[in-house]
């Protein structure tokens, strides 16, 4: 970590030796980094919580050694970050929102390292830092944000236990990769990616040899060794679920699988700027190029980073976000790569050029479809708006319902959008929640109520329920109120109408039904059918 207060400090990178004073860019990194903690400290009052922070709330309370979709570091955080912040939107995010700063931080060091002068250094972090993806999705409660930072971490010290030849670091990168684990489990693709990078670099190869780097691993697994352990318990249960759904294109026909990548690309294409994107791709293609014809290591060892992750998810689909941990690598390569080729370039021309394609390719882009990301998720984004009213109308029929010494209904829903965003905003109401019908095909969405934090169904048999549910559902077209009335009947001892609930938003008006239902049966196995409102409903659209 010293090494790291060095570059920082105006220290050749290269050398062992301190310099004494913190060099320019350095200070406007700094500044940098403020101004990026406080506009987000800022925007998070006005930014309602996400879907995905309020399922990471309720998380939180029932703390666990690993998650159906996860493993626990995100609700350890979020546990922590509002014990000691409180449970409002700015408890909930703040540590995340330290580690997204610290992230950027990190990057600076990691440039150096890789051969970058300090200017371009500082221009590579206030190019992520841009990011429509850096200001929307890492400064929220995500399990992306640990995850960066610690695989930021994992690089720059594996780097200097490789090119310093220094032993220690192996232990650092090995606690990190454990950090890193316990995040995400996609970032055993960094693990991947630095196995590649020493089988097919020579110079590199004879580690492989020693004791280290084999240390380092069992570290890993000492710091994975609780979630392993409770992935074992459930017979990794949750690891096939994420292998075999999650991507979503192993069922799908060749025209369905092309149109999931298009969508992919596309999507993953717009959360980092068009040209931000043709950029991290021109980092790997070109970074990968120099590193093995020039025989640049430093080159390779990003280019190893970066490639599996992109590969994967591009290959796969799903989600842009997913891949976008691998970007940050690959966008560093990409500047490392336009640094070796033009980077040199004294003329006053070269650098006007360079400033041209800098902000108006990269930069404005990038802050216009920030600057609309956030306006849309702060004016009417369903996963931000809408969710108070929603709460507020179940709050008001679970106390008509479970007055006096009655017991309070079950709030349930078919994904755990709806049920985790109710639960956060009734936190003081004390009600139980889970999830039931699972009807729709979007795999991303769909949860399982035998894992924390929802309750079993088969330990609620009897329980009146209130079951809710939006019009416009996760597959893209509307659920109509009478395929919910047909499809609880026979689950319950009775089904009242459905309380209609119509809220503005700025698409237009969102629709949510809300159905109480006395007396539950308990489970069968019809009772989640995926695909089952399209299939009986889909004419209709």
């Amino acid at each position: 970590m010293g090494g790291i207060l060095r570059i920082f400090r105006g220290a050749d990178p290269g050398k062992s030796g301190g310099g004494g004073r913190w060099n320019p860019w350095a200070k406007r990194l700094l500044t940098l980094l403020a101004c990026f903690f406080l506009l987000h400290l800022l925007k998070g009052f006005f930014l309602g919580v996400h879907v995905d922070e309020a399922n990471w709330w309720m998380q939180s309370k029932h703390l666990s050694a690993g998650y159906y979709f996860h493993p626990p570091l995100t609700a350890l955080m979020v546990r922590a970050g509002t014990l000691i912040f409180g449970e409002g939107a700015l408890g909930l995010r703040m540590l995340h929102l330290i580690l997204a700063t610290a992230s950027l931080a990190l990057v600076y060091p990691l440039c150096r390292e890789t051969g970058l002068d300090e200017r371009w250094s500082f221009f590579t972090v206030l190019l992520l830092a841009a990011l429509p993806f850096t200001n929307y999705w890492i400064t929220m409660v995500v399990v992306d944000t640990p995850m960066i930072f610690f695989s930021l971490l994992f690089a720059i010290f594996a780097r200097r236990a490789l090119f310093a030849d220094e032993g220690k670091y192996w232990y650092l990168a090995g606690l990190a990769s454990g950090l890193m684990l316990l995040s995400k489990l996609q970032s055993a693709l960094f693990l991947l990616g630095l196995t590649l990078f020493l089988l097919c670099t020579s110079r590199f190869r004879d580690r492989l040899k020693r004791k280290e780097p084999y240390l380092a691993l069992l570290l890993t697994l000492a710091v994975m060794a609780p979630t392993l352990a409770w992935y074992a318990y459930h017979r990794f249960e949750p690891i096939i679920y994420q292998l075999t759904s999650r991507p979503g294109f192993l069922r799908s026909g060749l025209g369905d699988y092309l149109a999931k990548l298009l969508k992919h690309v596309g999507w993953e294409a717009l959360a980092l700027s068009p040209f931000v994107y043709l950029f991290s791709l021109f980092g790997l293609a070109c970074g990968g190029y120099l590193g093995f014809k020039r025989d640049r290591p430093e080159l390779l060892f990003l280019f190893w980073l970066a490639l599996p992750g992109i590969f994967f998810f591009t290959l796969t689909g799903g989600p842009p976000r997913w891949g976008f941990s691998s970007h940050f690598f690959a966008l560093v390569l990409a500047m490392a790569s336009a640094y070796e080729l033009w980077g040199e370039n004294p003329s006053t021309r070269g650098r006007r050029l360079r400033t041209a394609v800098y902000g108006g390719l990269f930069l404005a882009p990038c802050l216009i479809i920030t600057l609309l990301a956030v306006y849309l998720g702060a004016s009417g984004a369903s996963v931000h708006t809408g969710w108070k009213e929603v709460a507020a109308a179940v709050e008001t029929l679970a106390s008509q319902d479970g007055g006096g010494e009655g017991t309070p209904p079950v709030v349930a829903s078919p994904y755990y959008f709806i049920s985790s965003e109710i639960a956060y905003h009734n936190r003081r109401c004390g009600l139980d929640y889970t999830i039931a019908f699972l009807v729709y095909e979007n795999e991303v969405m769909c949860d399982n109520s035998n894992y924390s934090p929802w309750v079993p169904l088969d330990r609620l048999v009897g329980r009146d329920f209130l079951f809710v549910d939006e019009r416009d559902n996760p597959d893209g077209f509307q659920t109509p109120a009478s395929f919910w009335e047909r499809k609880l009947a026979p689950y319950f001892g009775e089904v009242s109408d459905p309380l209609v609930l119509r809220l503005p938003c700025s698409g237009g008006e969102r629709e949510f039904y809300i159905f109480r239902c006395a007396g539950f049966k308990g489970p069968d196995a019809g009772m989640d059918n995926k695909g089952e409102v399209r299939r009986e409903a889909g004419d209709a659209w």
